[in-house]
């Protein structure tokens, strides 16, 4: 099988199975054989690895992940590339193919078979539109997930991967930098995908930690604090806050202070580890109230 990583060739796979790519789907196609090299080189693969790959589209990236693993697992949500990935993957043994949308599938279930009792890889290049939805699913089943390395769009990268006291600095970066660590491996133009996505792409890497920067009683809790605190990004901590849990401004002022927290500052300026001291002294004030997800 030729290299399926060149304009040439996705055209016409494209065309021989008259398939035209949706934005329903956000498929743009890797068409830059250095590029793709440039990112195996940062996934760190060994034949012992397990990969789970989202959106595997004609089987671009695939095509270079299954010679170098144990197995490779790959979920495609567009029922037409089904067949298409069984032709142009046919070679390949260690692979299995998976028709469903990743969003809706139960991941605990799915990473306990693709690991085979060990910490599996993520590796994809990402449909833009689920990214934030599909990092904070995988932050819940984090235990079976050594590291993911994604192809994002940039602005998304720099959100997830944002310091505190910036501009892009919020929910989605506290919660993922708190349980992995995050880094922008490179920037990736548009020119490299067909089609040519409007926006400049970014590869992440996102390595799990052994333990969370902190000690938190209830995982979901933390989630719903720091959403909250970052819901009304102008105002200050007490303000938003108080809005997004209902409480008392006088009460949770106090327990503000005893954090050792300004309840005037803004979100941005938290670090991770002082939103999970905050909320866990609010979660011995609130109780569980069924807070489990991420």
């Amino acid at each position: 099988m030729d290299k399926l990583v060149s304009p040439r060739k996705t055209a016409e796979v494209l065309k021989k199975h008259n398939i035209k790519l949706t934005k329903k789907f956000g498929q743009n196609f890797l068409i830059d054989e250095n590029i793709l090299l440039k990112i195996i080189r940062f996934c760190d693969l060994s034949p012992q690895d397990n990969v789970l790959e989202v959106g595997p589209g004609i089987g671009t990236l695939t095509q270079f992940l299954c010679p170098g693993v144990k197995k490779v697992t790959a979920v495609e949500i567009d029922r037409r590339l089904i067949s298409v990935l069984g032709e142009t993957l046919s070679q390949y043994n260690n692979l299995e193919i998976i028709q469903g949308d990743i969003l809706k599938i139960d991941l605990q279930d799915l990473l306990s078979s693709v690991s085979e009792g060990k910490k599996c890889k993520l590796i994809s290049n990402l449909p833009y539109n689920i990214t934030t939805p599909l990092i904070m699913k995988l932050l819940e089943v984090r235990h079976q997930i050594k590291l993911m390395v994604f192809m994002v769009q940039r602005e998304a990268a720099q959100r997830i991967t944002a310091r505190p006291g910036s501009k892009e600095y919020g929910a989605v970066s506290v919660l993922v930098q708190f349980y992995t660590l995050a880094e922008t491996v490179f920037n990736i133009s548009p020119r490299v995908f067909t089609p040519p996505p409007e926006v400049e792409s970014s590869l992440i890497k996102l390595t799990v930690r052994e333990k969370p920067l902190h000690a938190v009683q209830n995982e979901g809790f933390l989630a719903e604090v720091v959403r909250g605190c970052f819901q009304h990004r102008r105002k200050s901590l007490l303000n938003s806050l108080s809005a997004a849990l209902k409480m008392n401004k006088e009460m949770l002022g106090s327990v503000i202070r005893e954090a050792d927290i300004d309840p005037s500052c803004r979100a941005e300026s938290l670090y991770p580890d002082q939103f999970a001291n905050l909320s866990n002294i609010l979660y011995n004030i609130n109780g569980d109230n069924n807070r489990t997800k991420i």
